[in-house]
């Protein structure tokens, strides 16, 4: 009888905008409610990634392009506010802002006075829907390299089983053989020198050779910054490929900083992001060597941890899936 899976545990201490790819100038129109489907269930793309070929790191293909635009709508979804409720408390910068964390300019055309709402209070159950997701395809850190990666804005309601496949049917990752998830020290992370060395070799040696995927917050701070720098110097250290060591970040969409500039309904391929930790504020920027994101959407602004419960359960079923190794079915420990 296999044993369950485990996820080994390393514990260290919208702004709407056109593709970059139109050239036309952002524009600032709200949406209306029309404009979006009710989401089907999951469907299986005719051109999914076989295993055994990563492509996580290069531009994605033209038939990869299609399938993936084709797919995303179908079976991703991201979350909006639908009823604007000035909150008692403003903004950063002093503006009137709804319960949700959004200004007014950025909700939908509808959010302001729906009729069905009217003088009822915010209640997100009721007042925060899905809809087919708007930012996803391939990332570039302006100035930073020419290296891509993935990314994807997830409602919190996803099930992991949709997000697996994505993971590994688009964008081509091989399943695992480990997963190491890393969590603790956002912020103000201080490791002695020779304690932090042997914790960035030992972690990718790891997962270079087991083939394992390493999970973390994917913000550019902390010990998820000290992971990312881990595998970027493994990789310009030695001869193995980007793609040997996967590293992915789930972060919430709503504390990412320029997050405008990855919303893009039909793909960014790619999108232009910039690390700018100078003026992020309150907010976090993406670090720059995570290979994927998913970017989990509960449809609120400035609220960490909204990432936390869907985390946990896409590790939970990656843990358990089984993976046929010399004929044999293994969990994935």
């Amino acid at each position: 009888m296999a044993t369950r899976g485990r996820c080994a545990k390393v514990l260290p201490s919208e702004l709407n905008k056109v593709c970059p790819e139109r050239g036309d100038s952002p524009t600032t129109q709200p949406r209306g409610m029309s404009d979006f489907e009710v989401v089907p269930n999951l469907r299986q793309s005719s051109g999914s990634v076989s295993r055994g070929r990563r492509k996580a790191h290069f531009p994605t293909g033209s038939n990869e392009k299609e399938n993936l635009i084709s797919w995303i709508p179908e079976n991703i979804r991201k979350k909006e506010c639908t009823y604007f409720v000035e909150s008692s408390q403003p903004s950063d910068s002093g503006r009137i802002v709804c319960e949700c964390g959004y200004l007014r300019e950025q909700h939908l055309e509808d959010a302001a006075k729906p009729p069905i709402f009217l003088g009822k209070e915010w209640d997100p159950s009721r007042h925060i829907q899905e809809m087919p997701t708007d930012a996803f395809g391939d990332i570039h850190f302006t100035g930073l390299g020419q290296k891509l990666g993935k990314y994807v804005r997830v409602s919190s309601d996803t099930p992991p089983r949709v997000i697996y496949h994505l993971m590994t049917q688009h964008w081509g990752l091989d399943a695992p053989n480990l997963l190491i998830s890393v969590t603790g020290g956002a912020k103000n992370f201080i490791m002695k020198p020779r304690l932090k060395n042997i914790f960035r070799q030992g972690l990718v040696k790891v997962a270079q050779t087991t083939g394992a995927w390493i999970i973390t917050g994917g913000s550019h701070a902390g010990v998820m910054k000290q992971v990312g720098e881990a595998v970027r110097d493994f990789i310009l250290s030695c001869s193995c490929k980007e793609s040997e060591v996967v590293t992915i970040g789930i972060a919430t969409w709503g504390t990412v900083y320029n997050r405008d500039s990855l919303i893009c309904p039909m793909g960014g391929f790619p999108a232009e992001y910039l690390l700018d930790e100078e003026n992020q504020g309150s907010l976090s920027c993406l670090d720059n060597n995570h290979s994927h994101f998913i970017l989990v959407d509960d449809g609120t602004h400035g609220r960490y941890g909204v990432e936390i419960p869907l985390r946990t359960r896409l590790e939970k079923f990656i843990s358990e899936q089984t993976k046929v190794k010399g004929g044999v079915a293994i969990k994935i420990p």
